[in-house]
């Protein structure tokens, strides 16, 4: 019998021995991921997550992983929502913004009559005006999909309701088209980066709290997931240089695994599932 490499195979119940893959490569849309060896690799012991206070890289890249994941042909018609506090006696904390959030989403679902799915952003600002001009105030960035209109003056009444104000606050409706509008809005607002005025832990300690999310994450249209273990030797080479070549790598199995986002993505992904460049190989 040939001597067994405890990382490259297994040997079953039944004394069969069989390989692992040493590479696992996924798509979803525009979204790849690269694990090497991956059926071994024993990943950190998760622990309980503790309060969250800043909207951090990895944060970031989750958010823009789903948006390259989503089969956007699905999600249009869509709208993206700003809703706006008005000037409270106090800061919203954490538990009063997600009631209020949660009520203006089930509220805004009865008025349409359906259920939906959508992507929310807290975000923070320096107040122009009011009692709290000159601090730090959250407002929401809401995407809705599969929704082709709301009138701005019924999301204003719903928001209103939902924080319980019987007042004017502001609040915005604007329409998705296309998924180059969907990519403006993503990028502006959905994944931006707050200033750093505004992530001072000293403030941010007092509320924090996750800085998005997903509402009806079951009814997200998500394109189909491929994978591959082990792809053919010559396409995998090919794949890899084409990924790697004059760009970082985003570790998180170790130093050889990474993920992609965008066309790249997608070109990758064409070599190692389709043999696109296969004329390149012989």
């Amino acid at each position: 019998m040939p001597e067994i490499n405890a990382k490259t195979v297994k040997v079953l119940a039944d004394g069969q021995v069989v390989e692992l893959p040493r590479d696992v490569i996924t798509i979803r849309g525009q979204f790849l991921t690269w694990k090497v060896n991956a059926l071994y690799y024993k990943p950190a012991v998760l622990k309980k997550r503790g309060a969250v206070s800043i909207f951090s890289r990895s944060s970031r890249f989750r958010i823009m992983s789903y948006m390259a994941s989503l089969e956007w042909e699905k999600c249009y018609p869509a709208l993206f929502l700003t809703l706006t506090y008005p000037d409270l006696d106090h800061i919203p904390g954490t538990k009063e913004r997600n009631v209020h959030r949660a009520t203006f989403w089930r509220s805004l679902e009865n008025h349409i009559g359906l259920h939906t799915c959508g992507l929310w952003r807290v975000e923070w600002k320096i107040r122009a005006s009011g009692v709290w001009k000159g601090s730090p105030y959250p407002h929401f960035h809401i995407m809705v999909f599969s929704v082709p209109w709301i009138n701005y003056l019924d999301v204003n009444r719903l928001w209103s309701k939902a924080i319980g104000y019987n007042a004017y606050c502001r609040t915005e409706v604007r329409r998705i088209k296309n998924e180059k509008q969907a990519g403006y809005y993503t990028s502006k607002y959905t994944s931006k980066v707050p200033d750093d005025s505004l992530v001072i832990a000293s403030y941010l300690s007092k509320n924090p709290g996750r800085h998005w999310g997903i509402l009806r994450k079951d009814l997200l249209p998500l394109h189909p997931e491929r994978v591959s273990a082990n792809p053919e030797c010559r396409r995998l080479n090919l794949a890899r240089d084409i990924a790697l070549q004059g760009r970082p790598q985003i570790n998180e199995w170790g130093n050889e695994s990474f993920k992609l986002l965008g066309p790249l993505a997608v070109v990758v992904a064409g070599v190692i599932f389709d043999g696109t460049l296969d004329e390149f190989l012989e």
